[in-house]
């Protein structure tokens, strides 16, 4: 994760072939233990999101609690890291107050120092792209 702090500048596309991009800055906080990733739609989806990230020591796994701001609300998501290393983060969705409507999860794969890229994906009867996004820090 510390990898990924800084400020990005996104382009991609939905599952629809719609242009989406966003401005995301990921944060370290509580002495690095806490990090914090804020999201701005630009363009396509123009919705908020804040995700706090941290990794717990009584379980040993990295747990995402992720807030999707619309102009109807806040949904709230709960992720954990099923997979990771140096270049290549993936996160699961978990069940949080009532069943998944599908599986879900985002891989982030660094490129480099500047090349980030975010893809979220679902299954229904494999795993399909939903969004992406590719990012170059500023």
């Amino acid at each position: 994760m510390k990898n990924m702090t800084g400020q990005w500048d996104c382009n991609g596309e939905t599952s629809k072939g719609m242009d989406t991009s966003a401005k995301i800055t990921f944060t370290k906080s509580f002495d690095e233990n806490v990090f914090l990733l804020t999201q701005q739609g630009t363009k396509g989806h123009t919705n908020k999101l804040g995700s706090t990230w941290a990794y717990d020591l009584t379980f040993e796994n990295l747990i995402v609690s992720r807030h999707y701001i619309t102009e109807k609300g806040v949904d709230i998501a709960m992720f954990s890291g099923s997979s990771w290393d140096e270049s290549q983060l993936i996160l699961e969705a978990r069940e949080l107050w009532k069943p998944l409507w599908a599986e879900n999860r985002f891989i982030y794969q660094l490129s480099g120092s500047n090349r980030l890229n975010i893809t979220w994906e679902v299954k229904k009867d494999s795993w399909k792209m939903g969004d992406y996004l590719e990012c170059t820090r500023f």
